[in-house]
């Protein structure tokens, strides 16, 4: 309850100060005479001046003291303000719109916001969901019984090996009986030799929980225990299935796990859509049927002649076949498949064939509408003849991790005789590196290649920028051919991406590229529609 203020307030204590000072006017018509002229004071006067001076300075001590008094009167009074607004805007929150949200309404708040910023939990109670459950006992009720907060959870076993093992297995616990029968999205990071006992006792708990695994993600060097403690299990509602064997492949082949024992433990998921292997060893044959993507990445051609239901195919490889294998491989059709990524990691010397061209002689995929290649440096090959490729393929991607310097002199013919064949109806090209000036030459000898192209992505502004006269003649030659009445679509769009490394723009030639260029094209180009972006290397591209 207010006080109001204070009958004997600082206030007007100096307000009854101030009328019991010393009559100023008087003190000023003592001063007057003295000020005119420069005569000493006679004795009477003198002692009056004395004694004005002494009851002056005992003004200001009094005035010293007030001031004190009124100091910390004004700091009593800022703190009670403070100690106000707080109380008010506490009081405020009880009129929270949160409070009056239905249960079910807050529930669905939960879910789509831990969803959105969090995507799994892990074993540590100072982060979402763990936070919401101690708020208060309305949150916490709610949150234990939203079991989709609980069911996808996060293994970091460089965190994991340092918890003691009743705490670990105390919070796992916790988390399987809060997520209740809903599907388990498991992911184990950062597995290593070292942490056996912990993989043991995660294991033997989530044993008995197998049938709900949806999602299973091993990264790491160690995933070879972890797959031989989940072996045996049924797993019929997993659905996607992420196994990274880490460096193993790269520095220690010799020592990756044998396959066999991932063959055993998931090859009658049949349930199984999405999967990814990245670092597994060679002669590993794809054994799931109704697969919709699969992303693989490791140290052989791979044989794919079951999954022929796939929507998405992402093959990296690091190694080719000897000419004398390559007929071992047979070729499959993919009816449904409609995005392609092929990758070569490894420059190879003349006469070898780049893996991705090999896929593409042992793939028929009717419905492609995107093939992404990625290429390193290669000498001179003899192009294999492909299966046709579908109208529907109208976006390009081909990536050259090569240096835009010099190159084997065979690089571009070949990868023009490669754009040849691919050529007829794409609508956006990607192109990185390299694969730059291939186009430009390309196009300085055929203008008609890539009729039906009208959106062109590029990668380095280095690259596009010093192969911008002969695009710019390419455009212009293309111009002409279309008045004349050759079937070509015009180009609406070229965008620019900033290159990945300092090696290939730095931050300095980009901007000055982006600032120089479309005035470039714009006077070269008068009449054309074409637009021209550039977007910063953080910026992936799109098709």
């Amino acid at each position: 309850m207010s006080t109001g203020p204070s009958s004997s307030c600082a206030a007007c204590n100096f307000n009854a100060f101030k009328t019991g000072l010393h009559d100023e006017a008087a003190e000023t018509n003592l001063l007057r005479p003295f000020l005119q002229n420069n005569e000493p004071p006679l004795e009477p006067q003198a002692r009056e001046l004395q004694s004005s001076i002494h009851a002056r300075t005992s003004d200001i001590e009094a005035l010293d003291s007030y001031i004190v008094s009124l100091q910390q009167t004004l700091n009593e009074a800022i703190e009670l303000r403070k100690k106000c607004r707080r109380h008010i805007a506490k009081a405020r929150t009880i009129f929270s719109p949160m409070r009056s949200i239905p249960d079910d309404i807050l529930g669905l708040i939960f879910d789509r916001v831990y969803k959105a910023t969090c995507n799994s939990v892990q074993l540590f109670t100072d982060q979402e969901p763990w936070t919401l459950a101690q708020v208060c006992r309305r949150w916490r009720t709610q949150a234990f019984g939203i079991c989709t907060l609980w069911n996808d959870i996060f293994f970091d076993m460089s965190t994991i090996r340092n918890m003691d093992s009743t705490t670990l297995a105390m919070l796992l616990r916790l988390l399987l009986r809060r997520s209740r029968e809903a599907d388990l999205n498991l992911t184990f990071d950062n597995l290593e030799a070292g942490d056996a006992p912990q993989m043991h006792l995660l294991t033997r708990l989530l044993q008995p929980h197998s049938h709900r695994m949806a999602s299973l993600d091993l990264r790491g060097d160690a995933i070879d225990y972890m797959m031989e403690a989940l072996s045996g299990c049924p797993y019929p509602r997993l659905r996607s299935l992420d196994i990274n064997f880490g460096d193993y492949l790269e520095c220690f082949p010799d020592m990756v796990p044998d396959t066999r024992g991932l063959i055993t433990t998931f090859q009658y998921c049949q349930q199984l859509r999405n999967v990814a292997l990245s670092g597994v060893p060679t002669n590993f044959i794809v054994p799931w049927e109704l697969l919709a993507t699969l992303e693989i990445d490791a140290a052989g051609i791979w044989i794919i002649p079951k999954a022929t239901s796939m929507v998405s195919l992402q093959v990296s490889t690091v190694m080719s076949l000897e000419n004398d294998q390559e007929d071992l491989v047979p070729l499959t059709t993919l009816a449904h498949l409609e995005n392609l990524k092929l990758t070569d990691s490894e420059p190879l010397p003349d006469g070898i064939l780049p893996p991705p061209f090999f896929f593409l002689s042992r793939i028929h995929a009717p419905s492609l509408t995107t093939l992404t290649v990625e290429l390193e440096a290669m000498g001179a090959v003899t192009m294999p003849d492909f299966p046709p490729l579908p109208p529907t393929l109208v976006n390009l991607g081909v990536i050259g991790n090569m240096i835009f310097g010099r190159v084997k002199p065979n690089t571009t013919p070949t990868i023009i005789r490669f754009l040849e064949r691919v050529h007829g109806h794409v609508k956006t090209l990607y192109l990185e590196g390299h694969m730059v000036r291939a186009l430009a030459s390309a196009w300085d000898d055929n203008p008609l290649l890539f009729p039906a192209i009208t959106k062109l992505r590029l990668r380095w502004a280095r690259a596009f920028a010093e192969e911008g006269i002969r695009l710019r003649r390419a455009v212009m030659a293309r111009e002409v051919l279309r008045e004349s009445g050759v079937i070509i679509v015009p180009l609406e769009e070229i965008r620019v991406y900033r290159g990945w490394y300092r090696g290939q723009d730095t931050r300095t030639e980009f901007y000055s590229t982006r600032e120089k260029e479309p005035d470039v094209w714009r006077t070269a180009l008068p009449h054309s529609q074409l637009n021209i972006e550039f977007m910063d290397y953080e910026a992936e591209h799109e098709f």
